[in-house]
């Protein structure tokens, strides 16, 4: 995304203050806060709070980025969301496409004891190359 002029002049105001704000001592801090607001607990408290819900906020909407990021890969490699299959299956999908393509190797275990994490990986890693199980149907 690339920001606008508005957001970068912001964004250098911002830091400008944050700069400025942090070569004040804590004592100048104290009595400017003082002077402003009679309870400087409860300031510091409001503050903090809004610096929370601030980060809490941006992290959602980063979040929210990152999802959609995804959804959009996911898409374009046409992955399907709804096909979830057994560990059996995986092991069988695992074992056909090792079968369909010869050069691939599996060090020394060969495929077996491997556990669920690990054929997913595997699958997932040979998804990445391109490679796929012939006998598959594309439903695209």
């Amino acid at each position: 995304m690339t920001k606008t002029k508005d957001q970068l002049d912001a964004e250098n105001y911002a830091d400008k203050v944050v700069a400025e704000m942090s070569a004040l001592s804590d004592e100048e801090i104290m009595n400017t806060a003082a002077e402003e607001h009679r309870d400087t607990k409860t300031e510091a408290s409001r503050i903090r709070q809004a610096l929370l819900d601030a980060a809490v906020a941006h992290g959602k909407e980063r979040l929210k980025a990152a999802q959609a990021r995804l959804a959009d890969e996911d898409a374009q490699k046409g992955n399907n969301e709804n096909v979830v299959l057994s560990f059996e299956a995986k092991r069988a999908k695992l074992a056909r496409m090792i079968a369909q393509n010869p050069q691939l190797t599996l060090a020394a275990r060969q495929g077996e004891a491997m556990d669920e994490a690990e054929i997913d990986g595997y699958l997932a890693d040979l998804a990445e190359l391109g490679i796929t199980d012939s006998t598959e149907r594309d439903d695209t």
